[in-house]
């Protein structure tokens, strides 16, 4: 082989060679473009995942006062000297039926309770209707009581508990109730609209040992003195409701054997 051949078949070799290796690199970067190919131009990177919610436990600190005290022992409650507290403590004895809260209640004085009073005047009754005879003895002996009291007693909030505690002495029933409803009548220290109130409530109980007393009623309701027309619609509902009561009595007493 002569010169010029060799240096021809040797350019040749390095030619294939170059060209082998530029394929291999071509190849190269086509199979790592498969594996991993570009991100596209509009994909836009999730958003991170939010931490999850946590729900907490309610803060048992955050109560209301009033809330958290009816759970307390009443006699406790009763102590207070806020007055939405002591009549959510009495509301909730009543709604648990705890008839031995009686007593406590009992021993309230009223003129010292201007804002409490009406709940714990009509607490007394619903406790004394749920518990025993006893229980409604005692019941309406207090509320007699205190219709005594606030009866003699000056200012609004007496003028206010009279009428709530021939209320609750005609929620009460018994015969205790009818009892100091008509010593109440007979005492004439009541206004002619809570006489006709007691009256009233006296006909709803139709217990006819309350007869003597609604017929003298009857006789100062007839004999009122009446200036103007207001003073009329009172005298007039008053004898309408003594011929009311006496006449549901009258039928009770005929009706007993």
């Amino acid at each position: 082989m002569t010169r010029g051949t060799r240096l021809t078949v040797g350019a040749a070799l390095v030619l294939s060679l170059a060209a082998l290796t530029r394929q291999a690199l071509v190849r190269g970067d086509h199979d790592a473009a498969r594996r991993d190919p570009p991100a596209a131009l509009d994909e836009v990177p999730s958003a991170p995942a939010a931490p999850p919610e946590v729900t907490r436990a309610p803060d048992p600190g955050a109560e209301a006062p009033a809330k958290a005290a009816a759970l307390d022992p009443l006699g406790t409650t009763l102590e207070s000297d806020d007055d939405a507290t002591k009549i959510a403590a009495v509301e909730a004895a009543v709604r648990d039926g705890r008839v031995d809260d009686l007593p406590l209640l009992a021993g309230v004085e009223l003129a010292r309770e201007p804002a409490s009073a009406p709940t714990i005047i009509h607490a007394t009754a619903s406790l004394g209707a749920r518990g025993s005879v006893v229980d409604q003895r005692f019941a309406a002996k207090t509320l007699a009581r205190w219709l005594r009291e606030e009866s003699r007693r000056d200012g609004k909030d007496a003028a206010g508990n009279v009428p709530n505690l021939v209320e609750a002495l005609g929620d009460l029933g018994g015969r205790e109730a009818v009892d100091a409803l008509s010593a109440a009548l007979d005492s004439g220290a009541l206004d002619l609209s809570v006489e006709t109130l007691a009256v009233q409530r006296l006909a709803a109980l139709g217990d006819e040992r309350a007869q003597a007393s609604v017929a003298r009623f009857a006789e100062r309701a007839a004999a009122a003195a009446a200036d103007d027309d207001f003073d009329r619609e009172l005298r007039d509902e008053a004898i309408a409701a003594a011929s009311g009561a006496a006449a549901r009595m009258a039928n009770q007493d005929r009706r007993r054997p």
